[in-house]
């Protein structure tokens, strides 16, 4: 699966996430998201493709558990967002400021369940890391796309 390609994800992690989601399946996809991310290439459109999707899940799950385990995710890729200049990022139909990226990662919290708490640590470290390999931007075939948004280029 490629982290900038919107058809390898389902609507519901690509701009749409369902809160009504039971928490098994919520862990499971932001473990399955998280854990993409880290064995994608290393390059800026992938960073930029993992922020947005996070801050989607984050945006629309009122739960505080969930705000604060993404919140934690979204924090360890906060510093790499800032090196890349960009105060918006777009994937599929979201468009999302630094701003916004911002305080998703103030909101981050730890879980009061011990377990979550340590997976969710562990997976903000390897985005951590991927993130600090995230280079330039990927220039093959297609790579616009993910700069498109309501029909419109970014530069």
């Amino acid at each position: 699966m490629n982290t900038c390609q919107s058809l390898h994800w389902p609507s519901a992690v690509d701009g749409c996430w369902d809160p009504g989601f039971g928490p098994k399946t919520k862990l499971l996809v932001v473990d399955a998201l998280t854990r993409m991310a880290v064995a994608s290439p290393h390059n800026e459109n992938a960073l930029r493709s993992v922020a947005v999707r996070l801050y989607g899940i984050w945006c629309r799950d009122a739960d505080p558990r969930v705000k604060g385990c993404v919140g934690t995710l979204i924090k360890a890729l906060l510093p790499s967002l800032r090196k890349l200049g960009y105060t918006g990022f777009l994937q599929g139909n979201q468009k999302v400021m630094l701003q916004d990226l911002e305080a998703a990662g103030a909101g981050a919290s730890a879980n009061p369940d011990g377990f979550l708490d340590q997976l969710v640590v562990s997976r903000s470290a390897d985005l951590q890391a991927w993130t600090a390999a995230c280079g330039t931007a990927e220039d093959q075939a297609g790579a616009l796309a993910t700069a498109a948004h309501a029909g419109t280029l970014t530069a």
